[in-house]
């Protein structure tokens, strides 16, 4: 779809919206009436601004304040005052703020109205609270704003752990009532195509969240390819989607792989470009590829040829040959139901010919001499520092010896460490990484950290947003690293261990 549908009949998504709204608001009510049921006193303006006061006493207080304003243009504009500091203010009781919002809206149209709208407008991408979220959806639908969509998506675009099934997202019941007759996808996909340009400096994040909602909606690509291809606008962004398409048979499925997918048809990678798009080309597999596999693929047509020919059965089997020898270690740090399988006989048919190819690739750079004493130093700097966990760059290099720039650390800047728990990716780092062959970082918070031997749930959400191939080296003795593989779409693999024990 080349933008938003006209408005249409949406009583079918509104039916659903009632339901997302019994649903996730229910036990607010519930939690309002036990805390107490007594009314306002005395003046109900003061009363309904009163944090002291029992939520539903205070949402019962909104109507009666208006009503004790009667016709006085300074009550009245007194009581709206207060009504759009209750609506808008984040540290005000939720279900407060919601029962100020709908009645905004309730409200006849007037200037006041108006600017309330454009406010709800701006906060609803960014809104934290779920009761707040939903009655601005219930809001927009009920009065058919079609120009509320790129809100809506932008708050769609995030995820919301207490929300887990997209079919209870009041945002998605509200984007099928409010355009009827195209899926969210397809909505989605307008968004994208009528935001504003994306740039590295850019501040309008409407695209980008549109892409990152379609990214979550369509894992496998499938549907991304579908609205590329038929998109009939003349898009730079969709320029570049569909020369990834073509030369690199990949699409950028997130906001994050746009960008990185942008820098790489920039000029300063115009050589490589050429090399992978000519490597690619001769690769006979019908199966998608992602913006990973393409570094994968050019270093091992200049360095492992025949790999680029071998069945997938060949590959495996010359991985499996290679990690049989290793001691591994399982990750424990979550419930067994929950944590991925590592072993490459189990994950191994989920793996494609290019999978194998990159886990190859990694492998042979990850068997380098020296390269565990240099991993080594990395991590006792990773030690010492308590603020963050360390990470880097790995660079695939030619035949010959090993040069510490393959294994580039990029530590957190001061202001994006979250703790000795969590690698974040500064942003230098991010730019660097265009034709990097994957992420890595360290689990070595102690020398024997065996029950955190994987990448979190954290880390692999971390790869499916970047959609990167990457490393994760977790300390299991001193010096000893269990290394694990894996890729935006979950897959992981266990390597085994290196040893940087001089």
């Amino acid at each position: 779809m080349a933008g938003l549908a006209v408005p249409g009949p949406y009583t079918d998504g509104m039916n659903e919206l009632r339901r997302v709204s019994v649903a996730i608001i229910g036990l607010a009510w519930l939690g309002a009436l036990l805390a107490g049921c007594a009314g306002p006193q005395g003046n109900a303006l003061e009363h309904m601004q009163s944090r002291g006061s029992a939520p539903r006493s205070r949402i019962d207080a909104i109507p009666l304040a208006k009503a004790q304003a009667g016709s006085s243009e300074a009550a009245v504009a007194g009581w709206r005052t207060a009504l759009a500091r209750l609506a808008w203010d984040t540290t005000e009781v939720p279900s407060v703020r919601a029962a100020a919002i709908k009645t905004i809206f309730a409200e006849p149209e007037s200037e006041f109205r108006s600017v309330c709208r454009e406010t709800a407008m701006r906060v609803l991408p960014k809104e934290s609270s779920r009761e707040v979220v939903l009655a601005l959806c219930e809001v927009a639908s009920s009065q058919g704003w079609t120009d509320f969509g790129p809100a809506i998506v932008r708050s769609y675009s995030r995820k919301v752990p207490m929300v887990p099934e997209e079919k209870d997202r009041a945002e998605r019941a509200a984007l099928v009532a409010l355009f009827p007759g195209q899926s969210v996808e397809e909505t989605a996909f307008g968004v994208f195509l009528t935001g504003g340009p994306i740039d590295t400096t850019s501040t309008d994040r409407t695209r980008l969240d549109a892409w990152d909602l379609l990214a979550r909606l369509d894992p496998s690509g499938a549907t991304h390819r579908r609205l590329i291809e038929g998109a009939s606008v003349d898009d730079a962004d969709i320029r570049v989607l569909r020369a990834g398409m073509t030369d690199l048979r990949a699409v950028a499925l997130s906001g994050e792989q746009l960008l990185w997918l942008k820098r790489l048809r920039g000029p300063e990678n115009a050589a490589w470009w050429q090399e992978v798009s000519s490597v690619i080309a001769g690769f006979a597999d019908p199966a998608p590829l992602g913006l990973r596999h393409a570094e994968h693929l050019r270093w091992t047509a200049a360095n492992r040829p025949e790999r680029l020919t071998q069945t997938r059965e060949a590959l495996l089997a010359e991985l499996s040959g290679r990690i049989a020898g290793r001691q591994h270690f399982e990750r424990t740090a979550e419930a067994q139901n929950t944590r991925p399988r590592e072993a490459l006989s189990q994950v191994g048919p989920r793996l494609s010919r290019a999978d194998l190819i990159s886990i190859l690739a990694l492998d042979d750079a990850l068997q380098a001499p020296g390269l565990g004493v240099h991993l080594c130093e990395q991590v006792r700097l990773d030690r010492k520092d308590q603020t963050t966990e360390y990470g880097g760059l790995v660079r695939l290099e030619a035949n010959g010896p090993r040069t510490d720039a393959a294994w580039a650390l990029f530590p957190p800047r001061p202001g994006e460490r979250q703790g000795d728990n969590r690698f974040i990716a500064s942003p230098d780092m991010i730019v660097r990484s265009d034709t990097a062959a994957a992420h890595f970082h360290f689990h070595g918070q102690t020398w024997r950290n065996h029950d955190l031997a994987g990448p979190s749930p954290a880390d692999l959400e971390y790869a499916a947003r970047f959609g990167r191939a990457c490393l994760v080296m977790t300390t299991v003795g001193e010096c000893v690293l269990s290394v694990d593989y894996y890729q935006p779409d979950g897959v992981v693999v266990d390597l085994g261990t290196i040893s940087g024990v001089k």
